[in-house]
């Protein structure tokens, strides 16, 4: 599993379902391996939960500037990481819910993550399909900056609790955050 620039997307959960069933980790490279199936047909989707970060204001802007057809977005890729609400189009609605995800106030619609395509069917598989790639999609990543590192410092919101990543050595040992809460 790849990402837009081409480095691997790791911690994707790969799915196979059918004749057998298996879950998977992709690697930090994006590889990953499904062992001993038989022949018989098959379904693999892949999805991802973490590594949230790459998401910012600058998103926003590249998206209002698509809306107002100033810098048009021709990929295909960054027309799906534009369209967090799931419209099926890119317009302000979406600039908006970026910025309101950068600053922790909203989740995004479309989810975190897409993957192009999100499904394969091998009907049957009769031999190994290693050349099979899939293409990862942070949504709202419309520039292009999500890195595995970049989900350190994040905040994840769900179910009542607030989780909040700080990378080793940002803080010296010892040290205090203080952490507003309204």
């Amino acid at each position: 599993v790849y990402y837009a620039d081409g480095g691997g997307v790791p911690e994707v959960q790969m799915d196979l379902s059918g004749a057998q069933t298996q879950r998977v980790s992709t690697g930090s490279d994006g590889s990953y391996a499904f062992t001993g199936l038989s022949r018989g047909e098959y379904t693999v989707t892949a999805s991802k939960t973490t590594e949230l970060g790459g998401v910012n204001a600058t998103d926003a802007l590249q998206v209002v500037r698509h809306t107002a057809g100033l810098s048009v977005f021709t990929d295909a890729n960054r027309l799906l990481a534009g369209d967090v609400n799931g419209s099926s189009t890119v317009n302000a609605t979406d600039a908006l819910k970026i910025i309101r995800y950068t600053a922790g106030l909203d989740t995004l619609p479309a989810g975190d993550w897409c993957f192009v395509p999100w499904r394969r069917e091998y009907t049957p598989l009769a031999a190994a399909a290693d050349s099979e790639g899939y293409v990862g999609i942070r949504v709202g990543d419309v520039n292009g900056s999500w890195s595995p590192s970049a989900g350190a410092g994040k905040v994840a919101q769900g179910a009542g609790e607030v989780r909040v990543w700080i990378p080793d050595g940002v803080l010296p040992r010892g040290g205090v955050v203080v952490v507003p809460v309204e």
